[in-house]
């Protein structure tokens, strides 16, 4: 396996990039890799020490395999990677040959990491601790040379087994040379701080709400949806508990629970976190990170989305 330190501060989950409306043919949303460098260079000038590809957030489960290629090739571009300390690909996929040639992909160009979702389909997901093992195994046998990392999130992960990981994956590090970490996205912190501590693993808290808490227990790691409104500010936190200002950490925790809170609190968060980072973006940058249009969205998920940007900007504009 390649060498593989412990990864600390502010991992972004990144938005995929497509093309403005104006650009795209009526009816299609085209993704435009043409846009991340810059993207990049926004993240790393505000702090952000790595990204995390393709995730929930960068819209994996409504992209083609040829799609998270592309894009995966786009941060993996030495001129990208150099303005981070590391990079992350998720590879999850039901589709076991397309999990591999991501892998593979991800692992020849360079990639930290690689981090696998379970299938998220019941009746297709892992159904005992020893089908989730197994399906561990299997994809470091197929990946020996890359970091693993397991993604913990709901909606993929068994709930049987989503905030009771510590039993599991003790026989996943006694098994499997190149298991280094888990994505953290639960609020469980007895779970995820017996995973780090007793375990020695490296564990990204991936629950933005939750940073300041995280911090109080050790955690140094922390991979944020929200890191692209608040990148900043994120770090800014991680410096000054760091340097012991608690009560200033703290007051500016909360300011972030209040605006995270604020962009989930009604419709779709994902539309309303990409309807307002793209306004920052074109503000700021002159840079528009393309749409989103899924198919199941309605016009009043938009209208609630610049809604909702709306009173973000009036209530946190000096978080942003």
């Amino acid at each position: 396996m390649k060498p593989y330190t412990h990864m600390q501060g502010l991992n972004v989950a990144v938005l995929a990039t497509y093309k403005t409306e104006s650009e795209n043919q009526p009816g299609t949303v085209e993704i435009d890799c043409s846009k991340i460098e810059r993207y990049a260079d926004y993240l790393s000038s505000n702090g952000a020490r790595g990204v995390f590809v393709c995730g929930t957030t960068g819209d994996f489960s409504v992209l083609s395999v040829g799609e998270r290629l592309r894009i995966q090739e786009a941060w993996l571009t030495p001129s990208v990677t150099n303005k981070f300390e590391h990079v992350i690909v998720h590879i999850g996929s039901p589709v076991w040959e397309d999990l591999v040639a991501l892998g593979t992909h991800a692992t020849e160009r360079g990639a930290s990491a690689v981090a696998v979702t379970f299938p998220s389909f019941p009746h297709h997901s892992p159904q005992t601790p020893q089908h989730m093992l197994q399906y561990l195994v299997r994809v470091s046998y197929a990946l020996p040379n890359t970091p693993l990392m397991l993604y913990n999130i709901q909606g993929a992960t068994n709930p049987q087994f989503f905030n009771d990981l510590l039993p599991i994956l003790k026989e996943v590090k006694a098994q499997i040379p190149n298991f280094v970490g888990v994505k953290y996205t639960s609020t469980n912190f007895i779970d995820a701080f017996e995973i780090f501590t007793q375990l020695k693993l490296d564990v990204g808290i991936g629950n933005d709400e939750k940073i300041f808490a995280a911090c109080a227990l050790g955690f140094k790691h922390f991979i944020c949806a929200t890191g692209n409104l608040f990148c900043q500010k994120h770090c800014e936190l991680l410096s000054l508990f760091s340097s012991g200002e608690i009560n200033e950490a703290q007051e500016l925790a909360r300011r972030l629970f209040d605006a995270t809170r604020m962009i989930s609190s009604e419709g779709y968060l994902k539309l309303t976190l990409r309807t307002a980072t793209n306004r920052i973006m074109k503000l700021k940058y002159g840079l528009d990170l393309g749409p989103v249009n899924f198919p199941f969205l309605v016009q009043e998920d938009y209208q609630l989305a610049e809604k909702l940007t709306e009173c973000l900007f009036k209530e946190f504009g000096d978080l942003l």
